[in-house]
């Protein structure tokens, strides 16, 4: 049976980066989740997320297209998370598949008819480092460090039961140590 690997962490904490590597070991699958957010510099639609407006996000919803969505309120507006029933179903005829999920999203997966198939991982990383690495992604505008303080501050309390809800808690020094932390313990589960 193909597994879903689920990777969850607070903001900049690099699992963008380690979902990236992962792929690149070919045996593994990305499942792209939907979004309204604004696409930002250097992410091409598909690849990071499937960018979408507001309308098209909340007709898919009512079309109960999303087996879990997520809303964030940011200081640009809401943005909207969902990952598609399709992408997950279509990409796991064909492997193992992994995706990135905050804990609500995940939560909402581990209560779907997909619950058996989940691996899921919380990446710790200190809150100075992430601090930094929001940083250094933007240019800096008081809007964006409003917005850097925002999402720190909501990650503590949307994530203060990951250590709890994830099968896996890794805290890597880099993202190759992370990318490697899961590969060892998916090869302990018997994932290959």
């Amino acid at each position: 049976m193909n597994k879903i690997i689920v990777l969850s962490a607070k903001s900049a904490s690099g699992k963008d980066t380690i979902m990236k590597q992962l792929v690149e070991e070919e045996w593994f699958l990305p499942c792209v989740s939907h979004t309204t957010r604004p696409m930002r510099k250097g992410e091409t639609e598909g690849r990071e997320y499937y960018f979408v407006d507001q309308q098209d996000f909340i007709a898919r919803k009512r079309n109960d297209e999303f087996v879990e969505t997520r809303t964030y309120n940011t200081v640009q507006g809401q943005w909207f998370y969902g990952m598609s029933k399709d992408e997950l179903n279509s990409k796991l005829e064909q492997g193992h598949v992994i995706m990135i999920l905050d804990i609500k999203g995940l939560l909402a997966l581990q209560n779907s008819i997909y619950k058996d198939r989940i691996i899921s991982f919380y990446i710790d990383v200190d809150l100075k480092t992430r601090i930094q690495r929001s940083l250094d992604r933007e240019t800096l505008t008081i809007q964006n460090l409003d917005e850097c303080v925002r999402r720190a501050k909501a990650d503590e309390e949307d994530f203060k039961n990951a250590h709890k809800v994830c099968n896996h808690v890794i805290e890597p020094v880099s993202s190759y140590c992370g990318k490697r932390m899961i590969l060892d313990i998916l090869s302990l589960e018997g994932v290959r």
